[in-house]
Parts: C-alpha cells; structure tokens; sequence
C-alpha cells in the first residue's frame, strides 16, 4: 500500500467509528510509515459537532480532535489512539 492509500483508508476508518456521532472538516494531519514494525500511523484531525438543547441541532466546538490510526501494509486497521497536542502556547 502507498502513502494515498492508507490516508484513505484511515479517512474512511473514521468516518464509519464516528456514523452515529456527527463530524466535520475530516483531512489529513501527518502520515508517518513505521519501518520497523511496517505499519502506517496516520494522523487525521476532525471536529465533533454535539448535540444541543431540546432541538437537537448540532453546533461544532471549536476544538479540533487528532486521532492516529494505526494500518498494516494490507490495510487492517490495529489501532486507533488520541494524539496528543500542547496546547499551552495556544
């Protein structure tokens, strides 16, 4: 598999975990090949949009969510983690 590949397939990863819980601007954030371990750690950035109140209309945070998911070279997904981001000099 190719660098496009997985960044597709980890997309398209995300969106299914996420089908019942709304979210937007899905891209791209890192992709990184790990030689030793031949995987794909793909970093894709999304924001969550929340129910609110009574209506049930969904407004987006303004926090941005990175998750890193983890592919073999033949596209199985192992894992799915948070990335985690200093925010201190935000």
């Amino acid at each position: 598999m190719d660098a496009k590949e997985a960044i597709t397939l980890a997309k398209k990863y995300v969106q299914d975990v996420y089908k019942d819980e709304p979210i937007d601007k899905i891209g791209l954030e890192e992709i990184e090949f790990d030689e030793i371990h031949q995987t794909w750690l793909v970093t894709i950035g999304f924001v969550r949009l929340w129910a609110e109140g009574v209506t049930a209309s969904f407004i987006p945070t303004s926090e941005r969510i990175y998750k890193i998911i983890n592919l073999t070279d033949d596209g199985t997904v192992r894992s799915m983690k948070n990335r985690q981001t200093d925010s201190a000099g935000v």
